[in-house]
């Protein structure tokens, strides 16, 4: 229930004095349409619930111990992804993360310093993840975020001939900016690590994401 200032008590008697009665009425009036109307803007929260449709990007690498002739493998595919989120405080929200591979990317591989070629494809199978996600306004279009969770992920490489693939799971993160474009769209710029893990050997997921967000 909506309930209106009390204005007959913000308007000294006083005040009136020496005004004819229509004109009293009028003040009044008026001076309870805008308590009235404050009570509601102060009463309408702001949305809660916000869904992201993106691209991001996959790069996976591994990187051997020696630090003279290191042999490398790096995959760069990308993914579509989708994320579901609830801000359940001003400044603090949780996600619900997922994505799906978009085309294929390619396969470097590099073993005691020489580029070795190939025609290997990557690819992401899938990517799940949870994410607690701090943020804070900077302007009244520019948010800036972290994002701290975990993820699992599956990426495929094939060539003519065969195929295979590897999951990895582990403590993701990342930083970013939302850019609004009105009061419920945005426009959505981070970078993330989805996978590190320095042993036995150097392994990393990490890469560039864009997004278009919508609160409702």
């Amino acid at each position: 229930m909506i309930r209106s200032l009390p204005v007959f008590k913000a308007i000294p008697l006083l005040t009136l004095r020496g005004v004819s009665m229509k004109k009293q009425t009028a003040i009044v009036l008026f001076v309870a349409a805008m308590g009235t109307i404050s009570s509601v803007h102060a009463q309408v929260a702001p949305p809660k619930l916000y869904a992201e449709i993106g691209y991001a990007q996959f790069d996976y690498s591994e990187r051997d111990a020696d630090p003279i002739l290191p042999s490398t493998v790096k995959l760069s595919p990308r993914a579509a992804t989708g994320t579901f989120g609830y801000r359940f405080m001003p400044n603090l929200a949780a996600e619900g993360f997922m994505g799906i591979g978009l085309g294929t990317g390619t396969m470097k591989v590099t073993l005691d310093g020489e580029d070795v070629p190939n025609d290997i494809k990557s690819k992401v199978k899938y990517a799940l993840g949870v994410f607690v996600k701090p943020s804070i306004a900077v302007h009244e279009r520019v948010e800036l975020f972290a994002r701290l969770g975990w993820v699992r992920q599956k990426l495929e490489v094939s060539s003519a001939t065969e195929s295979d693939s590897a999951s990895s799971a582990g403590v993701a993160y990342g930083v970013g900016a939302n850019f609004n474009l009105t009061s419920r769209s945005y426009i959505q710029a981070s970078w993330m690590t989805y996978f590190k893990d320095n042993k036995p050997i150097k392994r990393k997921s990490d890469g560039f994401a864009m997004a278009y967000g919508l609160r409702f």
